[in-house]
């Protein structure tokens, strides 16, 4: 009794008190260093991760995921991109895409290097049964939803000259189609064109994207065919790969029916007969009809370009439709390699977010724009510009 009784008499006296305040501020400051502790891991990109196969009740050993090492941090040859931390998955370039476009017509993409993990790489190619030139050369003009492209080459070349000793497809990167790179994937050095995710867009990391390429016959401007792949993360495995490969015309992917399609095809030859405001287009049904070619419509993010004409002849800038859902209508025609009319919902237009008005469903697409005539080289590409829309297309940059 005496022991119990002298212990309660400690912790009421003045050192039994200053004791027990001296304990607790130690716990608190313990508690206090560990949370900082973690939450520094945190922000550093480092928490504790737990051990799967551990038996409920044993102790883990913390197991550290560092930050991207200095040697992570990449810039693209062209050095006109910021640079970039590279995304913490890998890539998977184990295999070929392949599909038909059109009568014996078939383009492919993809790489079938296991070792290769740094990047997807398109490696694009289109082979057409039918082509009076062995040799002929193809362009691509691709466009993603999310990451931009890098191309190997940071400067064009004209698809014919010495410097491709033969090589048949190419990345088109200009507004004209005489100057390219090469999109086919030879060497490290030499890899054509890849696609590499990065936080640097969008703010996101690990998650997928669209490429959608369109392949044009560049000795004269013919569209061969309209393609799209998506790109796909597994969030298993940490990898990305590229997957369905698929013809991004609407009848393939259903977003218009058959009677929508010839609705905007017929007003689209309807345009390119009439002309606008500004100035006769000067195209005629036999010049569409003389091609063998379907005429293409696909569905897009954006319109092609960063400079198109709108519906009454004005050149302005891309910009202007970024809120619309843009419906390309691409018929092939004689003498001109083929012309691009733009449609959009009218809701979106007229600056408005949705695509249909209140409670309908009914999707009505009207006329916003067309591309300039004849992108061939610069010469023909100004031929068709007025001099004031010359210089707000920037054309002599080209």
């Amino acid at each position: 009794m005496t022991g119990r009784n002298s212990g309660k008499r400690f912790w009421k006296s003045p050192g039994g008190v200053a004791f027990a305040v001296i304990v607790l501020m130690a716990m608190i400051l313990t508690i206090v260093v560990f949370s900082s502790r973690k939450e520094a891991q945190i922000k550093e990109g480092r928490q504790p991760k737990e051990d799967p196969e551990a038996r409920p009740g044993e102790s883990q050993a913390e197991i550290i995921i560092s930050p991207p090492s200095e040697e992570e941090v990449i810039i693209t040859e062209d050095g006109n991109l910021p640079s970039m931390v590279k995304s913490s998955g890998t890539y998977r370039n184990d295999r070929v895409l392949s599909v038909s476009t059109g009568y014996g017509m078939r383009f492919s993409v993809g790489l079938e290097q296991k070792g290769v993990t740094d990047a997807l790489y398109l490696n694009p190619h289109f082979e057409y049964a039918y082509a009076g030139n062995p040799d002929e050369a193809y362009g691509y003009l691709m466009r993603t939803e999310r990451v931009p492209l890098e191309y190997a080459e940071s400067s064009a070349s004209p698809a014919w000259s010495t410097k491709y000793n033969g090589l048949t497809d190419f990345a088109i990167v200009g507004r004209t189609y005489d100057k390219v790179v090469s999109a086919s994937a030879r060497d490290p050095s030499s890899y054509g064109v890849r696609w590499m995710d990065s936080p640097a867009y969008g703010g996101k990391e690990n998650d997928g994207d669209t490429v959608r390429i369109l392949i044009i016959r560049l000795s004269d401007g013919t569209l061969m065919g309209s393609v799209k792949a998506n790109v796909f993360f597994d969030t298993h495995t940490k990898a990305y790969s590229l997957e369905n490969l698929t013809n991004s015309d609407v009848t393939f992917t259903e977003e218009l029916n058959a009677a929508q399609r010839d609705t905007l095809i017929a007003e689209a030859e309807q345009y390119l007969i009439e002309g606008n405001n500004q100035m006769t287009l000067g195209v005629t049904k036999e010049e569409m009809e003389s091609q063998n070619l379907s005429t293409i419509v696909e569905k897009s993010q954006r319109v092609y370009y960063n400079r198109l004409f709108d519906a009454d002849g004005n050149a302005v800038a891309a910009g202007r439709f970024s809120n619309c859902d843009i419906y390309a209508v691409n018929i092939n025609c004689d003498g001109y390699g083929f012309f691009t009319v733009y449609f959009a919902p009218e809701p979106q237009a007229r600056g408005l977010a949705a695509s249909t008005l209140g409670d309908s469903d009914e999707l009505k697409l009207t006329l916003i724009g067309y591309d300039a005539f004849a992108p061939f080289t610069v010469e023909t590409f100004n031929s068709f510009l007025f001099p004031e829309d010359i210089e707000l297309f920037g054309a002599e940059n080209y």
